[in-house]
């Protein structure tokens, strides 16, 4: 009650906007009033009135600055709340916003290899932009620790789409053999990647080797003799 006071008391010192009943800052105007329901976004506790008041704003934001900025307060609510409403709020951020953030691009990925049907496709199309655009944002253990993650999310998602077709090729349909090779191919160069990668920033790179293994074989990795006790295990 509390908060829906004092949204309604700044609500009127900077001007609003009527909707029905209800009275809402007008963000797409005070942007800087959006600083007020970061607290309550980041816990997750935003009432359906705030959001409907940021949904207001992010639908006449003028710019794509501002837009993104009340996107970002719809998507750290929902993180806590709601993954469904969560991954809706983000698809519609880089559909309409941007896709230049690897925080979001590399949440986002993770999000589709890990749900209940996993898109792996789109896991490997924002694993890579997140990868693409990991400097801008991230340095440091955290610039290393998440390249790698970013590097065998992306691996595994690219050996998940070359078992598939693989199956597909068992049907005999034409092309479906063509396919198959080339989906092991791609699976085979992000595994190189990730191992390559592994292999000078981590004490244990075992798993990245097992899963360039799996697409080729040790010469074709870039394995020489005893490399297991190397690798760390």
């Amino acid at each position: 009650m509390r908060a829906r006071a004092f949204l309604l008391t700044l609500s009127l010192s900077l001007g609003v906007a009527t909707a029905g009943e209800t009275e809402c800052v007008d963000y797409s105007e005070h942007v800087l009033a959006l600083q007020t329901l970061e607290p309550l976004a980041l816990s997750g506790t935003l009432d359906e009135t705030q959001i409907a008041c940021l949904e207001m704003g992010y639908l006449n934001a003028q710019t794509q600055t501002d837009k993104g900025k009340i996107s970002r307060v719809l998507m750290a609510n929902a993180y806590v709340s709601d993954t469904t409403e969560w991954a809706r709020l983000v698809q519609r951020h880089l559909d309409e916003v941007e896709q230049s953030d690897p925080d979001i691009t590399y949440l986002y990925a993770n999000y589709l290899f890990n749900k209940a049907d996993p898109d792996y496709r789109g896991t490997v199309r924002f694993a890579d932009l997140a990868f693409e655009r990991r400097a801008d944002s991230w340095e440091g253990d955290t610039f290393t620790i998440r390249s790698h993650h970013l590097l065998r999310l992306r691996t595994y998602a690219r050996i998940k789409m070359w078992e598939q077709g693989e199956k597909e090729a068992m049907s005999g349909e034409s092309g479906a053999r063509e396919k198959a090779e080339e989906l092991k191919t791609q699976a085979h160069s992000a595994a190189r990647e990730w191992l390559d990668f592994d292999r000078v920033s981590r004490d244990n790179w075992l798993p990245a080797a097992e899963a360039c293994i799996s697409t080729g074989n040790e010469q074709a990795c870039g394995l020489r003799d005893g490399w297991r006790t190397e690798a760390g295990s």
